[in-house]
């Protein structure tokens, strides 16, 4: 499907995961920020954390191919969602653990709007 029916399902499907892909940053935050402001926790937990961590990422990955499926302009999309992409990359990669929060934020900053006042409140949470 192409066209203006094809932005309208990418639309709705952007609106009908808002909430889940925001609690699933939520979850995302907390599960990589738990080992670190907690050194001695438990494997147990820490593997927890390792899951959901992963899982979360999966969730995101899965909505953007999704999206980029939806997309009327494939190329565009992928242009404006450049930062979806390469936060989705990087962990593949490996070299900075730190930046899959980056995509936890975007997140934040794209889906709470209404929820977190946008931006500001995800860099407050970033920061």
């Amino acid at each position: 499907m192409s066209g203006p029916a094809s932005d309208q399902r990418r639309h709705r499907w952007e609106s009908a995961t808002q909430w889940p892909l925001l609690a699933g940053a939520g979850v995302f935050l907390g599960a990589y920020g738990w080992p670190i402001l907690d050194p001695g926790l438990s494997r147990t937990l820490v593997g927890a954390c390792r899951a959901a961590n992963l899982a979360v990422w999966l969730l995101f990955a899965v909505d953007l191919a999704v999206r980029l499926v939806l997309a009327e302009r494939r190329r565009v999309f992928l242009r404006g969602n450049w930062l979806d992409v390469l936060t989705l990359a990087v962990p593949m990669l490996r070299p900075v653990r730190a930046l899959r929060a980056v995509m936890a934020l975007n997140v934040l900053a794209r889906r709470g709007g209404e929820f977190a006042r946008g931006r500001v409140v995800a860099s407050v949470v970033g920061a």
